[in-house]
């Protein structure tokens, strides 16, 4: 399989070598036990010189029913970096791109100190978003480790979901990395990936207690 490549045209005619970046762990105590390790990849345009972190997503179908999702808390387990891009938006259902209006777009950077200021790694990533779309898209830059993911309602209730498709940079057992734009939910099962995977991000709900 092919290393990931940014989809544009400049950069898919250039030769690229995309490599992990590595730092120091601030870590915290959570009672949530499984979840999706995102180490933090550089793509390299060897002709300008220029690098950008590269991102991976997940794609979830949300049921919210008539109320609107409003509040986002993601449980952090460690950060490798010092901080972490984390980006929602709502997504394109045929290619699980985003949407290009800046309405479903919500940027936020999780901290060190946010981390080790945390209740057990619970961090609240929005608060305010108001999205009124049952396709929720949540793009992670790496250096993180996220053992869950929360959706709540303009009430303040938890809401259901489920995973659709993810975006996975993959390692071989030689060290060869690999992925594809998406993967589906059906795909990634297949994966066998284990304690490691955005599968394991809606698996213990019932431990958000804020």
């Amino acid at each position: 399989m092919k290393i990931i490549r940014k989809l544009s045209l400049t950069l898919a005619l250039c030769c690229l070598f995309i490599f992990v970046s590595c730092g120091n762990d601030t870590t915290v105590k959570t009672d949530c036990t499984t979840g999706w390790n995102l180490a933090l990849y550089e793509l390299k345009d060897v002709s300008s010189g220029k690098t950008a972190v590269e991102s991976q997503f997940v794609c979830f179908s949300v049921s919210r029913g008539t109320k609107k999702i409003k509040t986002v808390w993601l449980n952090v387990a460690k950060l490798s970096v010092d901080e972490s891009k984390v980006v929602l938006n709502r997504y394109k259902t045929d290619d699980y791109g985003d949407y290009s209006t800046e309405t479903y777009k919500k940027e936020t950077t999780v901290t060190r100190a946010m981390l080790k200021d945390s209740d057990g790694g619970w961090i609240k990533i929005a608060d305010d978003y108001n999205l009124s779309s049952d396709y929720l898209k949540i793009s992670f830059y790496g250096g993180i480790e996220i053992r869950e993911v929360v959706v709540l309602n303009e009430d303040g209730e938890r809401i259901n979901y489920t995973l659709k498709a993810a975006k996975l940079i993959l390692k071989d057992d030689s060290g060869k990395i690999y992925g594809k734009p998406y993967y589906t939910a059906s795909e990634i099962k297949d994966l066998q990936l284990g304690d490691n995977s955005p599968e394991n991000l809606n698996d213990e709900q019932s431990k958000f207690k804020i």
